[in-house]
């Protein structure tokens, strides 16, 4: 059931966000709760606001948080996988829907803001390889706590996933880069990941290419204790409304900039896209160990950095096993197949690699 917020509230909601003050974000909480219509389309709302007073006016009587046995990081979410990808947008963009769509995770899904309070990771496939994602609470000035700079930084890569029809959807964007440059952490348009046609036009090999030296140029310049997140925009709810034609303005507008990709959680379009373009994004390969004289193992592949060699792989393994190796074997569709490879060689993704000690 819709939720048919009134004027007042949403004039309430822009006082709550807008304010620094403890005292000040109550007063606008209680007048939400006031002028809120009560019917059963906003019963999650209110609960979940009455909740928020409730902490914001414990927080007021104690004053400053008790001082004490030092608490758990909520922003350290310990990595699994391939690696770990963090959604990052405004409220009610749909990064919950998309991490419910990819995942078997169950984030809390719902029509009011701010849904999401703390980290929530689920693993999603891309074939065999397994990979991480975070969904993280909104990145909006009034709601932004400093643990989120943990994840932040953590992470190996960025989905900035935006609601197309949104009045606001080009402020997000530099909202989210001012609020994650405050943790000292740069945001990088990850051009690798995407390869050709992603923003709906066709890039030639070449431009993608020259793009991401560009940027590498530019983030050449990072200060002591600066890191880079790689980038792609994910324009969620492409099936809503004429939301199809805000994406084609979107990517005349910022897609010199950013790599955009069109998706939709509700319906799954997009998403087998979405899948390649993250693991593409994460820099990695996959390699499959075979023993000699046995068959390959490929059911779980070994992950390792792109450019990684035969010495990467057996030091993975174990590192004895690195001193040990003499040379490999590489199966490797359309090229190789048992050929003698030496300990420095380069693998690829989808190598059965046999390494000889």
């Amino acid at each position: 059931m819709p939720a048919n917020l009134t004027p007042e509230y949403r004039a309430a909601e822009a006082r709550f966000k807008e304010a620094r003050e403890t005292k000040d974000r109550i007063e606008a909480l209680e007048e939400m709760l006031r002028v809120i219509p009560k019917h059963k389309g906003t019963d999650h709302l209110r609960g979940d606001l009455r909740k928020r007073l409730s902490q914001l006016r414990e927080e007021q009587r104690s004053g400053s948080k008790k001082k004490g046995a030092r608490k758990a990081d909520p922003g350290c979410v310990p990595r699994q996988g391939a690696g770990q990808v963090v959604l990052l947008g405004p409220s009610n963009a749909g990064k919950s829907a998309l991490v419910a769509a990819l995942t078997r995770a169950e984030p809390a899904v719902a029509p009011y803001p701010y849904t999401t309070r703390h980290p929530l990771p689920g693993m999603m496939m891309y074939e065999d390889a397994p990979i991480q994602l975070v969904d993280a609470p909104a990145v909006e000035r009034a709601v932004y706590e400093p643990w989120m700079n943990t994840l932040v930084r953590n992470a190996d890569l960025g989905l900035a996933v935006l609601d197309p029809s949104s009045a606001h959807v080009l402020s997000f964007l530099d909202e989210i880069d001012e609020l994650i440059g405050g943790g000292r952490v740069k945001l990088a348009a990850a051009w690798w990941a995407v390869g050709e046609g992603t923003r709906g036009r066709a890039d030639s090999e070449e431009d993608v290419t020259g793009r991401e030296l560009d940027d590498e140029a530019i983030l050449a310049r990072l200060e002591p204790g600066d890191v880079k997140l790689p980038v792609v925009v994910v324009v969620n709810k492409i099936d809503e409304g004429d939301n199809r034609q805000q994406f084609d303005v979107l990517a005349e507008l910022l897609g010199e900039a950013w790599p955009l990709v069109a998706v939709s959680a509700e319906t799954g379009e997009g998403l087998d896209r979405l899948r390649e373009v993250i693991f593409r994004g994460l820099r990695v390969i996959r390699v499959y160990a075979k023993p000699p004289g046995k068959p390959a193992s490929t059911k779980v592949p070994i992950i390792l950095p792109v450019g990684s060699t035969v010495r990467d792989m057996a030091r993975s393994i174990h590192k004895d096993l690195e001193v040990q190796l003499r040379f490999a074997r590489v199966w490797r569709e359309g090229h190789f197949d048992g050929q003698r490879i030496p300990r420095d060689a380069e693998l690829h993704d989808r190598d059965i690699v046999e390494i000889n000690a």
